[in-house]
């Protein structure tokens, strides 16, 4: 790599972050100004990535993007600051935080100044993706010159290779099929400023929270990025905004800028201190906001891997899940589909029995009552009963449960039937999130009741986040203001937890929102189930939106037009079924 990055250092653009003494002058911009520029001082990720697989020819390359060459390199330039979060770090060491991901097995080797630092290794033998996060030592001290640094990757394919598909493969089993790696960041890491720069990002996180929830962006978009207007049906007096907001700027202000280019972390400590002082009223208005949390993990039964897999991911998801109740005592958990549990008992009973005492306990949740979540409208009525009848047979005779939450996220609409299938079946309220997908128009409603062909109605939500939330913040803020416009209601439910291909709340996750309540100016976060949500939203009788059609998505067009062959063996495997039932109950009758 000797060569290739010297000769690269003198064309790229280098990598500078909050140099001393030029912190630009805040006259005449507003306190969301003030705060986006703190953030991007103090936001140290390495930008300006390149790939190459020999070294000959680079290309540019964004984090997060999975290359499946055997071997490849990557590389970027960075300059240190000799301030930074307030304090002054020249001479200090320096080190890199790194996360990275990979399907199969990866190696990565670091190098700075084409010197060799450490290496990594991810494992995903399995076939499903790993993440690793890394602290890298990058130099005994900042020294405030311009430095490369670059990354080499090895993939070695799957050890073991896959070779359990089930059904058969018709074409022979590669063994390295999917085997990738992904750098998904890298920031730059300052041991002697960890301190101020947590007090600092905290105090950030909390009046950017205050900010959007206090002036929340009235328009929603559609898949595709279109805009539409929301009207702001928020219950609260003008002029107790106005106020809100005055006390805002005013705790915005009280930061010591000065001090905190010149590294003067005593000042900025007071400052800060001074500011929270000025947010009493603010504090206050954000404690009326409760969130209520509960993990989950989306499972395709079928999608873009085989049946072995989808096994093997329902048994890693579920065991990660009772490891993490183990460790945080606050994880709740819901999770659909009778065929994974059915799998975990019969290859897994161990397993098996301690997701059975997390539901007695009422920390895990099961939801859905359906055999599999299934298309919402391409199987018949015969085929929804059933999926219903022996779904729900299951979920009660092994866990004592009467599930009366429908729950599919991720159907590509859902038929005008659905109401009453699910009443007729117990079911009296239903979770999706679907329509967030449209692209054409933004679906009015996240709280509203669904009444369906026959008058049925049901209760249903549409979380303001997507069931795989990681629940960033801003992401969070932008959600529930948006919700509580639309609304006029400041109690939401959030889903989150990796999904499609499982996974569930993770520690990350977790530790994130155990972070969330340790902020200055926060809402109430509070890990619970869906049922008691929902069951509130009941007593408060509110005066809910009415719907009365299909819940009609307007993304993956064509996904019922395309397909002729699978709708045909569909419907001719049900005409089938139905035959032999009627078939073999005459025979019964008959002594056969």
């Amino acid at each position: 790599m000797k060569k290739k990055c010297r000769a690269w250092k003198k064309t790229i653009i280098i990598f500078v972050i909050f140099i001393a003494g030029i912190f630009p002058a805040f006259a005449g911009e507003t306190s969301r100004d003030k705060l986006t520029e703190l953030e991007k001082n103090l936001d140290t990720k390495l930008l300006n990535w390149e790939q190459s697989l020999d070294g000959s020819h680079w290309e540019p390359y964004n984090p997060g993007q999975a290359i499946a060459a055997p071997v490849f390199h990557l590389r970027t330039s960075f300059q240190a600051p000799a301030v930074f979060a307030a304090k002054k770090v020249a001479g200090t060491p320096l080190g890199l935080k790194v996360k990275m991901s990979a399907r199969g097995l990866a190696l990565a080797t670091f190098f700075m100044d084409d010197l060799q630092l450490e290496q990594a290794t991810i494992h995903g033998e399995s076939g499903t993706s790993v993440e690793s996060s890394n602290e890298i030592a990058l130099s005994t001290q900042v020294d405030g010159r311009a430095h490369c640094l670059a990354i080499t990757v090895e993939n070695h394919g799957f050890i073991p290779p896959r070779t359990a598909y089930w059904p058969e493969r018709r074409r022979g089993v590669p063994e390295d099929e999917g085997s990738e790696f992904s750098l998904q960041s890298a920031e730059l890491y300052f041991p002697a400023a960890e301190k101020s720069l947590g007090i600092l990002q905290k105090w950030l996180q909390a009046f950017q929270l205050a900010d959007t929830l206090l002036n929340p962006e009235l328009k929603r978009y559609t898949f595709t990025g279109k805009p539409y207007d929301i009207p702001d049906k928020r219950v609260v007096a003008r002029e107790r905004l106005n106020r809100l907001n005055l006390s805002f700027d005013q705790a915005v202000a009280a930061l010591d800028w000065q001090a905190l280019t010149a590294g003067n972390w005593p000042k900025v400590q007071a400052s800060l201190q001074h500011s929270l002082r000025l947010a009493k009223t603010i504090k206050s208005y954000l404690g009326e906001f409760r969130i209520s949390l509960v993990g989950n993990a989306h499972i395709d039964i079928a999608w873009l891997w085989r049946m072995a897999e989808t096994m093997a991911l329902s048994k890693n998801t579920y065991a990660t899940v009772i490891q993490n109740m183990g460790e945080y005592p606050e994880l709740t958990y819901a999770q659909s589909q009778a065929v994974t549990y059915d799998w975990i008992e019969k290859k897994y009973p161990e397993l098996f029995q301690q997701i059975r005492e997390k539901v007695r306990a009422g920390r895990w949740e099961i939801v859905g009552g359906m055999w599999v979540e299934p298309d919402c409208n391409l199987i018949a009525g015969e085929s929804w009963a059933r999926q219903l009848l022996y779904g729900k047979k299951y979920l009660r005779e092994k866990f004592g449960v009467d599930v009366r939450i429908g729950w599919n996220p991720d159907s590509f609409g859902y038929n005008w039937n659905m109401p009453q299938l699910y009443k007729q079946s117990g079911i009296d309220s239903f979770i999706t999130q679907k329509l967030w997908w449209n692209d054409t128009t933004v679906f009015p409603h996240f709280l509203f009741n669904w009444q369906g062909v026959d008058g049925s109605t049901i209760l249903t939500y549409m979380p303001p986040l997507s069931y795989a939330s990681e629940l960033q913040l801003k992401e969070v803020a932008n959600g529930i203001s948006k919700y509580e416009a639309t609304t006029g209601s400041k109690e939401s439910l959030l889903l989150y937890g990796l999904g499609d291909h499982g996974g569930g709340p993770n520690r990350e996750i977790l530790d994130r929102v155990r972070g969330y309540g340790a902020l200055a100016l926060t809402p109430r976060f509070s890990h619970t189930t869906a049922g008691p949500f929902l069951q509130r939203q009941r007593k408060e009788k509110l005066d809910l939106p009415l719907w009365k059609d299909e819940l009609y998505l307007e993304y993956h067009q064509g996904t019922f037009t395309t397909q002729g062959a699978i709708k045909k063996n569909t419907r001719r495997t049900e005409a089938l079924l139905s035959a032999t039932e009627k078939v073999s109950a005459i025979a019964h009758l008959l002594g056969g």
